[in-house]
């Protein structure tokens, strides 16, 4: 029997159409699981499932054509196989068998928790049963419809671009009623550096010719804290500190999946509540909107790394978006901000953008830049540098080098510091503003023994820079040698706009008389992180550290530094001073209480996601 051969493209377009229609639906049918999985706003959950759709539905279409030319040499021997319609059905069986299985598998291990075999059986369960249904239904639009395919193709491709385009937006700050920054309620913009040092900055190490000459003009305007500390020596816990005003043992944060609790006030939320409008641009997966640090913000913009096809939202952790990141990672080895983080040029874009919404005030905006954070590069960019994730323990000899990359780092973030306060001088913003810099913690190479941040609580991961620029600026630089933290951040702030702090603070307003003088403070310190458990303080001219016993970095169980004679920390005075140390060491536990013993936050966890791990991957932060 003679079977009709129906012209080439027809039968083409049948199986690509099949192909295209069935990886559509795996797209979406996993986009709609990612968004049902997350707390996800209505926008952004339809983006993301546009997306899916789109995204598998345009891979779909080689594999389409590879299809359709391996159908049409099967009908030779399998006669039904000659009519497009059947092709077509055939395609979308196997398209969303094939991808039904290999989605749904992984999705039963990562999410349901199944063993390997298992998840694989229910894979191809689930990817059996929908391919049945959908070639069936494929075949009947094709052999009634045969102009659905030139419609269906431009369905695919707008779903696409509009899903990414909804998953990706920003959100603007809306206020009812408009207002205009005054003395009474200047506005407020808070710019973090995250891994800065203090002593990388030209106004802090007194280094000629200076690194860093945009800051240091900044600094001359404004007061500078020579003695500020941060609460931790890694990036979520000291955040949380610098919105919260409380140490990290009652904040709760301080853990890899720990979120900020929704029931602790933050800058933001009071100010909110004030009626400023608050936004922020800000980049770090640490800061990611799975972390709780958007809470207050009418506009969290967070700068993603960049992934494969524009992706970015929730429509990130989609299987084909991560596939694809992986295997763009090992055939490249070239080294490049995106891949990493949002880089300083893209956080002062949208920073200008939301400014132009933000209007006149009263607003609090947020800045954190990621450049001086590790991989350093060689600059001019060139692919090159050093990435923690590629090199977790690099060998000492690398220090000197490590330290000149991170510094062309910092010297590359200065100039966009200095773009920032160009833009709002230029918007004629500064004569009603207080603008604090500021950052995480710092770095360490080799000062101790060690590279990168999180395992002690050494100077060089802990003093940071603290400088307050006034509305107006100040007239000459001021240098204030009290000791000051991060918590210190958020009561200061508050009382320079009038606003009542929250109840319970672990810090004080650093402008208030009753501060005291340099010697009245104290400033505590902690880090649970990599395995090292540590808490300090410092006080005077001294620093007390109790270590966890047994540490991997050899730490000692107690240790007193006398930060005047030995600044570089490397005589351990806690033998031969042993009144001083007890002395010390119970003002830590005066000043740090067990947690829960005054504070309200309640632990909150998060659930790591396959693409917030590779993003902390990428950083170090998890292995």
């Amino acid at each position: 029997m003679s079977v009709r051969r129906h012209p080439l493209p027809r039968y083409l377009l049948a199986a690509v159409l099949g192909t295209v229609i069935a990886a559509a639906l795996v797209g979406a049918a996993e986009a709609v699981h990612i968004v049902r999985a997350g707390s996800v706003d209505l926008a952004r959950g339809l983006g993301t499932v546009l997306y899916g759709l789109g995204l598998y539905g345009l891979l779909a279409l080689p594999v389409g054509v590879l299809a359709g030319l391996l159908l049409r040499r099967l009908s030779r021997r399998i006669p039904i196989l000659a009519v497009p319609a059947y092709a077509g059905g055939v395609a979308a069986l196997l398209t969303l068998t094939g991808g039904g299985a290999v989605v749904g598998t992984f999705r039963f291990m990562r999410d349901g928790g199944l063993a390997p075999p298992l998840a694989l059986l229910a894979g191809v369960g689930l990817g059996l049963g929908a391919g049945l249904v959908a070639g069936h239904v494929v075949r009947l639009l094709l052999s009634r419809l045969p102009r659905i395919s030139a419609a269906t193709l431009l369905v695919i491709l707008v779903a696409a671009v509009a899903g990414q385009r909804l998953t990706a937006s920003e959100g603007r700050p809306a206020r009812d009623a408009p207002g205009r920054a005054t003395a009474e309620r200047p506005n407020v913009v808070l710019v973090v550096a995250d891994t800065l040092r203090a002593d990388s900055l030209g106004s802090y190490s007194g280094k000629t010719p200076s690194p860093t000459p945009h800051l240091d003009a900044f600094a001359a305007e404004s007061i500078r804290f020579d003695r500020m500390y941060a609460n931790s020596s890694w990036t979520r816990p000291a955040v949380a500190s610098i919105h919260t005003g409380l140490l990290p043992r009652h904040h709760t944060v301080v853990s890899k999946v720990s979120a900020l609790p929704e029931d602790l006030p933050t800058l933001a939320t009071v100010l909110h509540e004030a009626g400023y409008a608050t936004a922020a641009s800000v980049t770090n997966v640490n800061l990611a909107p799975d972390f709780g640090f958007g809470r207050g913000f009418e506009a969290y913009r967070y700068h993603a790394p960049v992934r494969p096809f524009g992706a970015a939202g929730p429509a990130v952790r989609l299987s084909a978006v991560n596939v694809a990141r992986l295997v763009e990672e090992r055939l490249s080895r070239a080294l490049v901000p995106e891949r990493f983080y949002g880089p300083a040029e893209a956080v002062n874009a949208t920073a200008a953008r939301l400014l132009d919404d933000l209007g006149d005030g009263p607003f609090f905006l947020w800045v954190h830049y990621m450049d001086p954070h590790d991989p350093f590069f060689h600059r001019p960019l060139d692919g090159t540098g050093i990435a923690r994730v590629r090199t977790p323990h690099p060998p000492p000899e690398w220090a000197e080098r490590m330290k000149s990359l991170y510094a062309g780092d910092v010297h590359h973030w200065d100039a966009a510091f200095g773009a920032l306060m160009d833009e709002l001088e230029r918007r004629g913003l500064l004569d009603h503003t207080w603008v604090v810099l500021t950052a995480d913690h710092g770095e360490e190479f080799q000062d101790h023994g060690g590279f990168w941040h999180g395992q002690t609580l050494f100077d060089e991961l802990t003093r940071v820079p603290l400088i307050v620029r006034p509305p107006g600026g100040t007239q000459g630089p001021k240098v204030d040698h009290r000791l000051a933290s991060q918590v210190d951040i958020l009561p200061t702030l508050l009382a320079r706009v009038g606003v009542a702090p929250p109840p319970r603070v672990d810090g004080i307003d650093l402008f208030a008389e009753e501060s005291g003088g340099e010697t009245a403070r104290s400033v505590v310190m902690e880090v649970d992180h990599d395995g090292m458990v540590l808490s300090g303080v410092v006080w005077d001219r001294y620093k007390y550290v109790r270590a966890n016993p047994g540490n991997w970095r050899g730490l000692p169980e107690e240790a007193l530094y006398d930060l005047v004679a030995d600044p570089k920390e490397h005589r351990n005075l806690a033998s031969e001073r042993p009144g001083r140390t007890r002395e010390i060491a119970a003002l830590l536990d005066q000043r740090a209480p067990a947690a829960g013993g005054d504070s309200d936050a309640h632990d909150r966890s998060v659930e790591i996601d396959s693409a917030l791990q590779e993003d902390l991957k990428a950083l170090g932060y998890i292995q």
